[in-house]
């Protein structure tokens, strides 16, 4: 099929952008020039790209959709775990081969872990998720039966792994990547190997190395606390008995009994149920949010682990923000720096139970509010708000734009999370392409907003 007006212009645009940046340089290219260079008027280039960021992400976007295109006839070919690995990591060095020259451009743009074009960077979280689907894809299909607390584990390490690999790539000055290949190859043996030993019981305390992780920040903090590692479910029974926690870490994914069941049998638990439950997993979904904290979970952590993230929720459950601040000489935030959270709701009801949560935050937070998405987007222009929480049943979200508007303001944007009462997959999937953080029923949102916004 034939790519319309509107798609052709938009290619222009593109490839005169990553022209001028291999040509100027990143910072010294502005949207003007990408505008003259590729013969549209600047409003036009600013009507399909609002942004030079969202310029590398949109390459960004057409690199990965070609990789997985690339991908998926091989994968049906091979069923042997080193070759479905090797298929999915040299298709991508063979995607990725034609724009080496523009490799030094990608790094200096995404090894800023503040910068939306980063991997890591939450403005990233559908490709990265995609891409991880991919290796499950590998994992699934593969002969190789993988134990099933490390499969829950693999695709986001593997997806890391291959982060790691394009890093080589981008370094390697030898003809056609001979070196990057040669990697891949050597490495993707041992990945397969390791694999597949890992049903093998002596090696169990390797899915132990989370929660040492754990252990060690909390160990760093300026506080005295006794910690404990469990290995699984049985474990964990055990020491909660004789450990009395305050704080637990909990893995989804355990041999034997998940992480959901042992949340909700704490949860019921009158001896438990005012214990803090931090769920932290390597498979990161919104499904996966939704349900452990609907079982009572506080929050749920990506591995792998942001170390200042699980510091920030230790001192949280144990109350040591003021005396944190203290030991290292902070202050209370200026007032010009105080969060704002725009709440668009036209439910009374959930509005007065998010503002009630949000009344309790430490540091405070400025809640602002607003009935429909052209009022939101005229709250948020004299006052930009950092956190939003948008019903999608408001009247006018497609009309007005809001997501799109709204988390694409500012620095990075605000953080939004959509929700409604029922979603189903097309309504998550058309809030997050429109910039939405994630999708959440309402009643996971009542009683989580500040666990889920970070305040």
């Amino acid at each position: 099929m034939a790519a319309s007006k509107g798609e052709r212009t938009k290619e222009r645009i593109l490839a005169a952008a990553l022209e001028l940046f291999r040509e100027h340089g990143y910072d010294a290219t502005t949207m003007r020039m990408v505008a003259q260079q590729a013969n549209v008027s600047l409003g036009n280039a600013y009507y399909y790209f609002k942004s030079k960021d969202l310029l590398l992400q949109a390459f960004y976007r057409e690199v990965h959709d070609a990789h997985v295109a690339a991908a998926q006839p091989l994968l049906a070919k091979e069923r042997t775990l080193l070759k479905r690995l090797l298929a999915v990591l040299l298709s991508k060095l063979d995607v990725i081969e034609p724009y080496h020259h523009f490799s030094a451009l990608m790094f200096r743009s995404a090894a800023d872990p503040k910068s939306p074009l980063n991997p890591f960077h939450p403005a990233g979280n559908d490709m990265r998720l995609e891409g991880e689907a991919l290796f499950q894809d590998v994992l699934a299909g593969a002969s190789t039966k993988v134990p099933k607390a490390l499969a829950a584990e693999l695709p986001n390490l593997l997806w890391t792994y291959s982060m790691g690999i394009v890093l080589y790539w981008i370094h390697d000055d030898s003809k056609g990547r001979i070196k990057t290949r040669k990697l891949v190859e050597r490495s993707t043996e041992l990945i397969a190997t390791a694999i597949k030993l890992s049903s093998n019981p002596l090696l169990r305390p390797l899915q132990r190395k989370v929660l040492d992780l754990v252990r060690d920040v909390v160990k760093e903090l300026n506080h005295q606390f006794e910690a404990e590692v469990a290995k699984d479910a049985f474990d964990a029974g055990r020491l909660v008995v004789s450990f009395r926690p305050q704080l637990i870490f909990l893995d989804l994914m355990m041999p034997g009994v998940d992480g959901f069941e042992v949340c909700t049998r704490l949860k019921k638990d009158s001896a438990t149920k005012d214990t803090e439950v931090i769920a932290i997993t390597g498979y990161y979904t919104e499904a996966n949010t939704e349900r452990i904290l609907a079982a009572g979970a506080a929050a749920c952590l990506r591995k792998p682990l942001d170390v200042l993230e699980v510091r920030r929720k230790v001192i949280e459950a144990f109350h040591l923000k003021e005396d944190l601040a203290d030991g290292e000489g902070g202050s209370a935030t200026p007032a010009d720096e105080v969060s704002r959270v725009l709440v668009v709701t036209q439910n009374a009801d959930f509005r007065a139970r998010v503002k009630e949560e949000l009344a309790q935050a430490q540091p405070p937070v400025e809640i602002m509010t607003a009935q429909t998405g052209a009022d939101a987007l005229l709250v948020a222009q004299s006052a930009p708000p950092r956190y939003v929480i948008l019903s999608l049943t408001v009247p006018d979200v497609a009309t007005s734009k809001v997501i799109e508007t709204l988390a694409g303001k500012g620095k990075g944007g605000a953080q939004l999370i959509a929700v409604h009462d029922a979603p189903t997959d097309e309504i998550r999937a058309t809030a997050r392409k429109a910039g939405a953080r994630m999708c959440l029923p309402t009643a996971a949102v009542t009683g989580s907003v500040r666990e889920l916004l970070g305040v």
